[in-house]
């Protein structure tokens, strides 16, 4: 907790520092206005994905203690430990996911993080049993997710990146519906699969969030966001409206 306040001071002295101008709020929205953008299926296709991804991590993260139990015995300090370095990796993740995102584009980062944490979660059911696994299966998980997650982000804000604000709300009540859902989700795994097998639920929906994100591509609908130095043609266009 104390690492979160410490980047959370960060970040807000440099946003003192470096963004002393800053636009002013545009008039509040009503809820037609924010849920407008859901008429755009590449939308839909974003928000859709960003579901099922935390559905697939917290299916497993909520109920980490159950997971890990092999690895620690019961113990609250390697337990601790495991959500430390977990905790610490997440913020290399979300720093390795905006440079991969700026190098690559986020429909490479998506598709290849989400390949990565299928296989990650497939092995858990072995790698959670023993300290030194679980302890490298909470540096990759994390890594891989919080760099899917700005991926996510890129990924709907530039399909219109003057409606960011929307978008992003948007994305982030996907985020908040997944964690929702992933705690019956997790539940009924438990309670179907037992306490090692039900880990595999969380790779099976992170198989489904991959197809999505394939299937919405193959359907014209893009992952490509804007490359620096380059603008999409259609980014400028309203949500939902034809094309130029």
């Amino acid at each position: 907790m104390w690492l979160v306040t410490g980047l959370g001071a960060a970040a807000f002295a440099g946003l003192v520092a470096l963004m002393r101008e800053l636009p002013q709020p545009a008039a509040a929205l009503g809820l037609r206005e924010r849920l407008a953008p859901l008429a755009d299926r590449r939308v839909v296709g974003a928000a859709a994905t960003t579901f099922l991804i935390f559905v697939a991590f917290q299916t497993t993260y909520i109920y980490y203690t159950v997971a890990t139990y092999p690895a620690t015995g019961g113990s609250q300090d390697k337990l601790t430990l495991l959500l430390l370095v977990s905790g610490l990796a997440a913020v290399l993740g979300s720093q390795l996911g905006g440079r991969l995102v700026d190098a690559w584009g986020p429909r490479a980062v998506v598709l290849s993080a989400l390949t990565a944490y299928a296989a990650v979660a497939a092995a858990a059911p072995w790698t959670l049993r023993t300290m030194p696994t679980a302890l490298a299966a909470s540096v990759v998980t994390p890594v891989i997710g919080w760099a899917l997650a700005v991926a996510q982000v890129t990924r709907i804000t530039s399909i219109a990146p003057a409606n960011a604000p929307v978008l992003v709300s948007l994305s982030s009540s996907a985020t908040y519906l997944g964690m929702a859902a992933a705690g019956g989700t997790g539940s009924l795994a438990l309670s179907l699969f037992g306490d090692r097998w039900f880990l595999l639920t969380g790779a099976g929906i992170a198989v489904l969030a991959l197809w999505v994100a394939a299937a919405t591509t193959a359907r014209g609908v893009p992952l490509e966001g804007p490359r620096p130095g380059r603008v999409r043609a259609d980014s400028a266009r309203p949500l939902g409206g034809p094309p130029r």
